[in-house]
């Protein structure tokens, strides 16, 4: 089991969570980081992990915990990680940038905000599963769409599970079909604007239809 921390702080100290799961802390911010402190379990467990990253960066970064920390980190580049592992022998945390992160979670998909072209009703979505091997994300789910007029190109974007930098289309590869529809289908891509999933597709009706889709992304 992992525990995710998700902060969009810009400064100040994200608080630590006493469990005993590894955990992910995702620091999401809008813009870069210039001073931030993260604390660490006091009470961790013997080979509990913590994988950090930072989509933006932090300038200064200082962890704390009562353990001492063995190769502590003072900063991130953007998408930059830092990894530790727990050794009750030595009771310390050591820097372990060895460790692959592996984990999966379902997450609620949110439509980017004035995205939606040629639409009738608001896009309704089911909760997506996301799972992540290294830097490497997949992600499925899927959605209802009401056209409002057929034959005309139609589009949406939708928020990543985990940020990525996007600079150009190819960056993220994806398909969804129409289960209603034979022949309907849409490619997913990488909006390198807003950093979002693009789906797009040639409406062949005005229906409200009913999607499943996946694609799959890099963490850049």
């Amino acid at each position: 089991m992992r525990y995710i921390n998700y902060s969009t702080l810009t400064s100040g100290t994200i608080i630590r969570v006493e469990t005993y799961d590894d955990m992910q802390i995702i620091h999401n911010a809008a813009s870069l980081a210039a001073t931030l402190g993260i604390e660490l379990p006091d009470n961790p467990v013997d080979g509990q992990r913590i994988f950090i990253t930072s989509s933006l960066g932090i300038t200064a970064l200082t962890l704390s915990s009562i353990k001492t920390i063995v190769g502590a980190k003072t900063g991130l580049t953007p998408n930059g990680t830092a990894q530790y592992i727990f050794s009750l022998q030595s009771d310390m945390w050591h820097i372990n940038e060895a460790f692959t992160l592996t984990n999966s979670a379902q997450f609620s998909q949110t439509l980017y905000p004035g995205s939606e072209v040629n639409a009738v009703d608001a896009t309704y979505f089911m909760n997506g599963l996301y799972s992540r091997v290294g830097n490497i994300i997949t992600v499925s789910g899927g959605f209802t769409f009401r056209a409002s007029v057929a034959a005309v190109k139609t589009s949406f974007e939708i928020y990543l599970p985990i940020a990525s930098n996007f600079a150009t289309p190819s960056n993220l590869s994806g398909i969804a079909f129409c289960g209603d529809v034979a022949g309907m289908g849409a490619v997913i891509t990488a909006q390198a604007t807003n950093k979002t999933a693009k789906v797009e597709w040639m409406a062949t009706n005005t229906l409200s239809n009913p999607w499943s889709f996946n694609y799959q992304y890099i963490i850049i």
